[in-house]
């Protein structure tokens, strides 16, 4: 768990809040990448994975997908995010490609502790509050992101609590992250199908189950 070591101490230098982040020499983590990066306050948590900013901006966090709304861990993940981010200063960090499908997106830390700034987006996916969900080219922190899901997988905590009934084959498409019950409508778009026997080879290749049919 290399990852899990080296991304926080690559934010070790926060400047007191006041002024910019300036990563130290580089040693193979992404973020060392001699960037200033600064300080903004939040001033409204909107949802799961969607923060208000003081300037202005709505920022979802890259590599976090919600379950449904009415799913339990939603509004768990929700109000634990709004005890920990609201009025707080935190870090933002981009990856390839930050504004898509109509939102800005973002890395986001906690520095509370400005010797171990708290990964946001990997703290929803580890308390399984949200699941990982990368999308090309942005995969900066994809590697973390999956071992705090098979984590959080592995305790069946938030989304991976459900243990549905199990179905005789799943199907998927190879170019989406949903898995699907065979009868859902979703299944029948799909351009280049595929099926799994079970839920736990389709959770094991690090797809995520459809929040319509729920498999």
């Amino acid at each position: 768990m290399r990852l899990l070591r080296t991304v926080p101490a690559s934010l070790l230098s926060l400047a007191a809040l006041a002024g910019c982040v300036h990563p130290p020499i580089p040693t193979g983590d992404p973020l060392n990448d001699m960037k200033p990066r600064r300080a903004v306050r939040v001033v409204e948590v909107v949802d799961l994975n969607r923060i208000k900013l003081e300037d202005g901006r709505t920022i979802r966090m890259h590599g976090v997908a919600a379950p449904p709304a009415d799913h339990a861990a939603f509004a768990a993940g929700s109000q634990w995010l709004r005890d920990l981010l609201e009025g707080k200063q935190v870090v933002l960090d981009d990856d390839e490609e930050n504004f898509y499908a109509n939102d800005w997106h973002s890395y986001v830390f906690l520095p509370d502790d400005p010797a171990r700034p708290r990964f946001m987006n990997g703290e929803l996916v580890r308390k399984g509050f949200a699941y990982a969900f990368t999308t090309p080219p942005n995969e900066r922190y994809e590697p973390w992101l999956l071992e705090q899901q098979f984590e959080a997988r592995e305790e069946h905590i938030g989304v991976w609590a459900d243990r549905p009934p199990a179905a005789e084959y799943y199907v998927t498409d190879r170019m989406s992250n949903y898995f699907h019950r065979k009868e859902c409508p979703n299944g029948a778009k799909l351009h280049y199908p595929d099926r799994y026997g079970s839920r736990a080879d389709a959770l094991s290749d690090h797809k995520m189950p459809c929040p319509d049919c729920r498999p």
